[in-house]
């Protein structure tokens, strides 16, 4: 896996890293709180985004907080963020940890949106950056597809305001922030597994796989531009 990552980092900047270890072998769970430093020792590059979505209810957003969707490398960094040079954006939903301090991401939406123009999603479309997908179920982790949702308006979806409490370190008091999320208007059944298909067999996605689990990857821009064109032409695309 790590010569994997090493290969794909040689000339492409930070990476934005996807993973499911526990598909990819017992001998990575070992390494259980130490896998981030591993990673990025073994791949010789110490500059990664990893998701650390939180979906609480009425839980209160700290920068501290555990996903609750995440998975192992997401709850690591968040649980080393003073240990480390790791670092968090504030975004109560869709918030993205980083392993460096200088790689804060910026925009005008950033920690108040879900996707589209200004989100998080939108810096990594700017700065085409790469995406790498670690064993993973195309339909639980390719959240960049329901940025193109928002791109390009589907009418299956709709802009909805989320009331979200917050706690930042610098203020002990909770504030109540409003949240833009593209919300689905009645239930849907995605179907990603179709989409990252095509992105492979039309060379968007790269492929390897490690004792025949599939490791994916391909820059945002190029994966985003075809999910969108393909939206604008069938606004079911992403659907079953």
């Amino acid at each position: 896996m790590f010569e994997v990552i090493k290969y794909i980092s040689k000339n492409n900047g930070p990476l934005i890293l996807h993973a499911d270890l526990i598909s990819l072998g017992r001998e990575l769970i070992k390494c259980r709180g130490k896998l981030i430093d591993k990673i990025i020792k073994e791949s010789e590059n110490s500059y990664f985004y990893i998701p650390t979505f939180t979906f609480y209810e009425d839980e209160v957003f700290t920068i501290d907080l555990r996903s609750n969707v995440s998975g192992v490398l997401s709850n690591e960094l968040i649980d080393n963020l003073d240990k480390k040079q790791y670092s968090r954006t504030f975004n109560p939903i869709h918030s993205f940890g980083f392993t460096e301090n200088d790689m804060n991401p910026s925009g005008s939406n950033i920690n108040t949106k879900s996707f589209g123009k200004g989100s998080i999603f939108d810096y990594f479309y700017k700065e085409n950056l790469m995406q790498i997908y670690l064993g993973i179920n195309p339909n639980n982790s390719y959240t960049i597809f329901h940025h193109c949702e928002a791109l390009v308006g589907v009418k299956y979806r709709r802009w909805i305001t989320i009331k979200k409490k917050v706690k930042s370190t610098d203020n002990e008091d909770i504030e109540t922030v409003s949240y833009q999320y593209f919300d689905k208007i009645k239930p849907i059944e995605i179907n990603f597994v179709k989409v990252v298909n095509d992105l492979v067999s039309k060379d968007i996605l790269k492929q390897n796989n490690i004792n025949k689990t599939p490791i994916l990857y391909g820059k945002t821009r190029t994966m985003v531009d075809f999910v969108c064109d393909m939206i604008s032409n069938n606004e079911n695309y992403l659907l079953v």
